[in-house]
């Protein structure tokens, strides 16, 4: 499978110090681990980026709901950054 999914960051005015210095250090190729959050209050779709056990952002709506199945499938792959916002699976 060869993939990029954007990646929406998110109300960066909601961001904490933490998670604004995770995605400022994020480089081109980082690994990033996603996570589904079916619980979602706002998208039963939703799937977090996580970088270095800090939650950075979600996959964009229209990706979350092509990906999620997938994920919930038990699909494999490895992640990484793709600036400039962006996320690709590496095969």
């Amino acid at each position: 499978m060869t993939a990029t999914y954007s990646l929406a960051k998110g109300g960066e005015r909601y961001l904490t110090r933490e998670q604004r210095e995770a995605w400022l250090a994020l480089q081109d190729g980082d690994a990033v681990t996603l996570v589904r959050q079916p619980e979602n209050e706002h998208d039963k779709n939703a799937i977090s980026v996580v970088s270095g056990g800090v939650h950075i952002g979600y996959i964009a709506r229209i990706g979350a709901a092509v990906l999620s199945p997938w994920l919930d499938d038990g699909g494999k792959a490895r992640w990484v950054y793709s600036k400039p916002n962006a996320v690709k699976a590496v095969v």
